[in-house]
């Protein structure tokens, strides 16, 4: 699914035709006498402020597409060849595929100014990340769960896969392949990017055995209106600063990285190829790289920041909260997705096709 954000009325359509609505829209809208960027992003994962001071310095407008998962972000540019966007924030483990295919520019390191901020670990952690991408925020995957509803907390992935019976069909797993898969592994002792063709065989046997008592496959909202809080949901698989989101609305809402680890993760912003307004969206990355907008934006959307003087502005509690900030074990344990071969992407993309084609018992 996409949805379309902009200041200009005519960019609205939450459909596939509203992507080619946008572009014409950018051809002929007479607000075009103002410079205007098209950034690719998930939904509610930047800050309005942060983004309303770049417009106001730049002199610029901003129009905000979305996608609901990296799968769907995938499918979307795979479509488009890579075409119709200034600035897309790319998963790490999907940046060596774009800049193999030619979809990003390879960093610009003298407009990129702030660059010296970032923490090393995350400049290297995926392939490509070095050379096409900027980190913008970390965090991890685990389970967001109600306590007032789940007798037994949800403590190993494995509580999540084979359910008790209070979790019958109040389950939420992400509706990303590579994701539910590799947490499937770790659950049965594998490392997350296993490519043991019997590992896999066992994990698709677990997802289709859980399957029944699963109620969506897709992602929780984080509104007030959010299936986690009303009660519709019991558990889920989520993200951490998403999770810590709800938890402020509902206080019975907790967020826990399983015993065997999560998903480590960084959400990298990026330069299309393609893009006619290459310097201005180079000064996007810089601007939001700023130690004061990243962690405007770290304290926005309760994400660890991979900003060295972002951090240096974060308050002490919010560098203390394990939640946020993971430490020891659960660190350890948690795994960065690394490149898989191409066989083995399109035989966890057919696990997951042929689980979803499996009805739900709820």
């Amino acid at each position: 699914m996409i949805w379309l954000q902009s200041r200009t009325p005519c960019l609205s359509s939450p459909t596939l035709l509203g992507t080619v609505l946008l572009l014409l829209c950018l051809a002929s809208s007479p607000a075009l006498a103002q410079a205007q960027l098209t950034i690719l992003n998930w939904p509610d994962y930047t800050d309005s402020e942060v983004l309303e001071a770049f417009e106001r310095e730049h002199q610029v407008r901003l129009n905000l597409v979305y996608f609901a998962t990296d799968d769907d972000r995938d499918a979307l540019l795979a479509q488009a060849q890579g075409q119709g966007y200034d600035v897309a924030l790319i998963n790490g483990s999907g940046l060596a595929s774009y800049a193999r295919r030619g979809w990003l520019e390879p960093l610009d390191t003298g407009a990129l100014t702030q660059l010296g901020h970032v923490v090393p670990r995350w400049r290297s952690a995926y392939e490509a990340s070095e050379t096409h991408g900027v980190p913008y925020l970390w965090g991890t995957l685990g389970i967001a769960y109600r306590r007032d509803l789940v007798p037994d907390p949800p403590l190993r992935w494995m509580d999540l896969f084979e359910p008790g019976e209070a979790l019958h069909g109040l389950i939420v797993m992400v509706d990303t392949a590579r994701v539910v898969v590799a947490m499937g592994l770790k659950a049965l002792g594998h490392s997350a990017n296993s490519i043991e063709l019997e590992a896999l065989a066992a994990v698709e046997a677990l997802m289709m055995a859980q399957r029944p008592m699963v109620k969506a496959y897709g992602y929780v909202d984080i509104t007030e209106d959010s299936a986690l809080i009303t009660g519709e949901v019991a558990a889920a698989m989520m993200y951490s600063g998403d999770a810590l989101a709800l938890a402020e609305q509902h206080e019975d809402v907790v967020f826990v990285v399983p015993e065997e680890g999560g998903e480590l993760w960084a959400d990298y912003w990026t330069v299309m190829s393609s893009s006619p307004n290459k310097d201005l969206a180079w000064a996007f990355i810089d601007f939001m790289t700023r130690p004061e907008n990243a962690a405007r934006s770290s304290l926005s959307l309760n994400y660890p920041s991979p900003n060295l003087g972002a951090e240096a502005l974060l308050p002490r509690e919010f560098l203390e909260h394990p939640a946020i900030y993971p430490q020891g074990a659960t660190l350890e344990r948690s795994e960065v997705l690394a490149p898989l071969p191409p066989r083995i992407t399109r035989r966890i993309t057919e696990i997951h096709q042929r689980v979803l084609r499996e009805p739900a018992s709820y």
